[in-house]
């Protein structure tokens, strides 16, 4: 008897567990032809002090490894690792850094970082947040032009802007609780019509960017683009279903 060849690992590289409970089941149902996998990175790399510049593709490579270790793949196994990222406005002017003790409208606000699409970010301490705009830009960069990861495996960044709740909600400082709660909803919705997220995230109104992944990601970069509400994971869905990988 014949055996079914073993469908190639598509690698999801999330910020959080919310991200993986929005798009898992969904990303699973619309790539029916790869292997889904889901690895949570527990925290914004291209954000974390720790990790210099330099070491950001080796540092995502590592996280490659290590859930290729765990699950016993090797890299001849992988289709390709896809990375999502929030843009936390990161892209601004510093100029539109704002000193939040400056607002009486945020005087009781209880975090240090507010987003808000009309003027900026609104932070305690402007100074740090401009330092971590700088320290993400500059790891971006690397990554975004970044075409292979760990022994040659495709690799692929996306955004998502200014952050995942932001695009499906239009609210870019959801709480904690928030962001359970509608990451549950979003699974329930998307898992029995997969297809919305799709037709969502290629509209007009996400999808400012266009379909050129370069192109997408200068759009961000430029000006005060990244404190607007839209994703390039659009492009990720045209290379799909050129590749003959999307059910849709």
């Amino acid at each position: 008897m014949a055996h079914r060849s073993r469908l190639k690992v598509l690698l999801f590289l999330v910020e959080g567990a919310t991200d993986k409970t929005s798009l898992g089941l969904a990303m699973s149902r619309l790539l029916s032809q790869s292997d889904i996998r889901f690895e949570i990175m527990d925290g914004d790399l291209t954000a974390d002090f720790h990790i210099p510049t330099t070491d950001i593709i080796k540092e995502v490579g590592n996280r490659v490894r290590d859930f290729a270790g765990r699950q016993h793949f090797e890299a001849k196994d992988f289709y390709k690792v896809v990375q999502i990222i929030d843009t936390d406005a990161a892209f601004i002017p510093d100029t539109q850094v704002l000193d939040m003790t400056g607002n009486p409208e945020l005087s009781d606000y209880g975090k240090g970082v507010y987003y808000d699409p009309a003027s900026g970010i609104w932070a305690r301490n402007p100074g740090s947040v401009i330092y971590r705009n700088h320290l993400k830009q500059a790891k971006v960069n690397r990554l975004r032009t970044c075409a292979k990861i760990y022994r040659s495996i495709p690799y692929e960044l996306y955004y998502m802007s200014m952050n995942l709740e932001h695009v499906f909600y239009n609210v870019p400082n959801a709480s904690r609780d928030e962001k359970v709660s509608w990451a549950n909803q979003l699974e329930d919705i998307l898992v029995e019509n997969p297809q919305q997220l799709v037709h969502f995230i290629k509209s007009p109104k996400i999808a400012l960017g266009g379909n050129d992944y370069t192109g997408s990601w200068e759009f961000i970069e430029t000006g005060a683009n990244s404190l607007k509400r839209c994703s390039n994971f659009n492009v990720f869905f045209e290379k799909a279903e050129q590749d003959g990988m999307l059910f849709c």
